[in-house]
C-alpha cells in the first residue's frame, strides 16, 4: 500500500530520556489510578514534548521513536536514524503479518478510568516516519499501535 505524505513544520522542545511513570502521567493526566507501568526501550528514544510553534495539532505530549527523541527538536535533516539497533516488538509485528520490527520502543500500563470518564476515553496521536517519502513501498515499514485490552476489549 502508497500513502502520499504532507510536509510538517514544528518547534517543539523535547526532554529525553523519561521513566515508565512520568511517560504515563503525561499520557493519562492526574487523579487516573496506573499500575504496572514499564517501558522497553533504549532511554533516548523516548521523551516529552511541549510545542512552541506547530502545525502538529497537540500542545505537548509522549515520543516513542526508533531514533534519539531529542533529535525531533530540530534542526531537522533528512535522516534521523536508528541508533540503538534493538529488538523489535511480536505485537507490534503481528499488526503486519508476522513481518520482523527492529528497534521497538513500547510502553505499557494498566489504569482504572473514572467511571464518569469511560465512554469518553481518547487519544490524540500524530505518526511520523522519516523513511517517507524515500522508502515509501520498499521492504522498510514502520508501525505503531495503541493495544488496548480488559472488560469489553477483545485480547
Amino acid at each position: 500500500m502508497c500513502t502520499s505524505t504532507s510536509t510538517l513544520f514544528a518547534q517543539i522542545n523535547v526532554t529525553n530520556s523519561q521513566t515508565a511513570q512520568q511517560l504515563v502521567q503525561r499520557l493519562v493526566g492526574y487523579n487516573v489510578p496506573v499500575l504496572n507501568p514499564t517501558l522497553n526501550c533504549t532511554p533516548q528514544h523516548n521523551g516529552q514534548f511541549t510545542t512552541v510553534s506547530s502545525n502538529l495539532g497537540l500542545p505537548g505530549g509522549v515520543i516513542l521513536c526508533t531514533g534519539n527523541a531529542s533529535d525531533l527538536a530540530g534542526p531537522y535533516s533528512n535522516y534521523v536514524g536508528q541508533t540503538a539497533q534493538t529488538g523489535g516488538d511480536p505485537q507490534l509485528s503481528a499488526l503486519i503479518n508476522n513481518a520482523v520490527t527492529n528497534d521497538a520502543c513500547v510502553l505499557e500500563f494498566d489504569f482504572v478510568p473514572d467511571v464518569d470518564t469511560v465512554s469518553t476515553l481518547h487519544f490524540d496521536y500524530v505518526f511520523g516516519s522519516e523513511e517517507y517519502p524515500g522508502y515509501t513501498c520498499s521492504q522498510y515499514n514502520d508501525v505503531f499501535g495503541f493495544l488496548i485490552t480488559g472488560p469489553g476489549y477483545p485480547v
